[in-house]
C-alpha cells in the first residue's frame, strides 16, 4: 500500500497531458483514492456513492397502527347500518377535526414565520408556502425546501439579471473596475485609435496645426 501511495503521489504531480497509458490505467484503477478535484483534473470518472440517509421531513413518522380484531367479524353488519354508524361517528368527530385543523394551521404559520425570520428574502412567498404546507401532498416537506422550490424560477431570473449587469459593468469599465475615461469631444479613451491619441497628444503639447 505504501508503494501505491508513493506512486499515486508521484503521478498526481505530472501534467495530465504528459501521462502515458500505464499511468492513466493506474489512476483509473485507484480512482477511489482521488479527490473530486483530482478526478476532474485527470478526467477520471468516479463511481457515484449513494449515501444511506433518511429524507428530511417536518414531522416524525406516526407510530400509530390500527390493529384488526381477529375475533370480530364485521361481515354480518348491514350496509345501511354501516353507513348510519359512519355518519354518527363523523358528526361526533367533526368538532375535534376542526380543532385539529386550526391547531395544525397555527403550527404551520409558526414554522413558516420562524423560517422567514432568518430568510426574509422569501417573505413574498409566504402565502404560497402556507398553501403548500396545508396540502396533503406537501405537508410533511420541510418549509425551506418548499420555499426554495417556489422561488427557484425567480432566483434564476435574478441570477441572470445579475450576470447581465456584471457583463454591462465590465464593458463600461474595460474590465478594470473603473469607468472608461473620455477625451473632450466624446472620444472614448478605451476605444480611441492611434491617430486620435496622437492628435490629442499633439494638441496638449501645443503642436497641433
Amino acid at each position: 500500500m505504501a508503494d501505491t501511495e508513493l506512486n499515486l503521489i508521484e503521478i498526481l504531480e505530472i501534467d495530465p497531458t504528459a501521462l502515458d497509458e500505464s499511468q492513466k490505467t493506474f489512476l483509473e484503477d485507484n480512482k477511489s483514492d482521488l479527490t473530486p478535484e483530482q478526478a476532474v483534473k485527470f478526467n477520471i470518472k468516479q463511481d457515484v456513492i449513494i449515501e444511506d440517509f433518511e429524507p428530511e421531513t417536518r414531522r416524525a413518522p406516526s407510530s400509530t397502527t390500527i390493529k384488526k380484531d381477529d375475533e370480530g367479524d364485521d361481515s354480518d353488519i348491514d350496509e345501511e347500518d354501516e353507513r348510519t354508524i359512519s355518519k354518527i361517528v363523523e358528526k361526533k368527530l367533526a368538532p375535534m377535526s376542526e380543532t385539529m385543523t386550526r391547531i395544525q394551521k397555527l403550527e404551520d404559520e409558526k414554522d413558516i414565520d420562524s423560517f422567514l425570520s432568518s430568510k426574509p428574502e422569501y417573505l413574498p412567498y409566504r402565502a404560497n408556502i402556507l398553501k403548500h404546507v396545508a396540502h396533503s401532498a406537501y405537508q410533511n416537506i420541510p418549509v425551506h425546501n418548499i420555499a426554495a422550490m417556489l422561488a427557484a424560477k425567480d432566483m434564476m431570473k435574478i441570477g441572470a439579471e445579475k450576470e447581465r449587469e456584471a457583463q454591462r459593468k465590465i464593458k463600461e469599465t474595460g474590465g478594470n473596475g473603473f469607468p472608461a475615461r473620455k477625451f473632450s469631444g466624446g472620444i472614448d479613451w478605451g476605444t480611441a485609435t492611434a491617430e486620435q491619441m496622437a492628435a490629442k497628444r499633439a494638441e496638449v503639447m501645443g503642436h497641433s496645426g
